[in-house]
């Protein structure tokens, strides 16, 4: 019952809720600040130079993650200027990354920025496929990506709980390393891969592979 509760700790909790939201208002404040000052430095870098926002560099690949390796390997075929950015890994809104700033213009997702540094910096198709070459690339992008994608994320994140990190970033700690094994695992088990059986998962990912290694000759065969 309120009315039996001391006015001065009533006080004490509307101060307490008071400093906890001007806290919070404060703290946004200052990463929107942040975050603007940010816009202005890459602005400044100058005309049609991409900013490749992705995670920090491991010891050993160009990214952890194959969004941001894919992304930057494409910049590097079209032999498109870049920086890149770790202060800002993940897009404001999507919260995924990489993500570009190209010109002052924000685009999120990996594919997405291909599509549309394609568009404006006029590049070539790097693979000169034709139609029916494409569409099959496009069916692979999504065997890969939406498929293949998530049994690496199992193997790495829920099988082995992150075991792997350390070896790629030896500067990770365990707090972070234990927040990723979470946070992936959780995505893990949204997505529906992870509540199926361990066996299962493993015979879909080597089952994936192969078909990868016997498409080519397929391939010849019919084009």
């Amino acid at each position: 019952n309120m009315e039996k509760i001391p006015r001065s700790v009533k006080i004490g909790i509307v101060a307490v809720i008071a400093t906890s939201t001007g806290f919070v208002i404060f703290k946004k404040f200052l990463n929107r600040a942040k975050f603007e000052a940010a816009q202005k430095k890459w602005n400044a870098i100058g005309k049609d130079i991409v900013i490749l926002h992705q995670f920090p560099r491991p010891t050993t690949s160009l990214n952890l993650s194959p969004y941001p390796a894919k992304l930057e390997t494409f910049l590097r075929l079209a032999k498109i200027e870049y920086v890149c950015d770790y202060e800002y890994p993940k897009h404001p809104k999507t919260q995924k990354s990489p993500w570009i700033t190209f010109n002052g213009q924000d685009v999120a997702d990996s594919q997405l920025s291909i599509e549309f540094l394609t568009k404006k910096c006029d590049c070539k198709d790097l693979n000169n496929l034709g139609p029916k070459e494409k569409a099959i690339s496009k069916a692979f992008r999504a065997l890969m990506e939406d498929h293949l994608y998530w049994i690496i994320v199992y193997d790495r994140y829920v099988e082995h709980q992150g075991k792997h990190l350390k070896t790629f970033m030896p500067a990770i700690n365990e707090y972070h390393r234990t927040i990723a094994v979470r946070k992936m695992t959780r995505q893990c088990y949204n997505q529906g891969l992870s509540r199926l059986g361990k066996g299962d998962i493993q015979r879909m990912g080597v089952e994936t592979l192969q078909v990868h290694t016997i498409f080519p000759k397929t391939f010849q065969a019919r084009y």
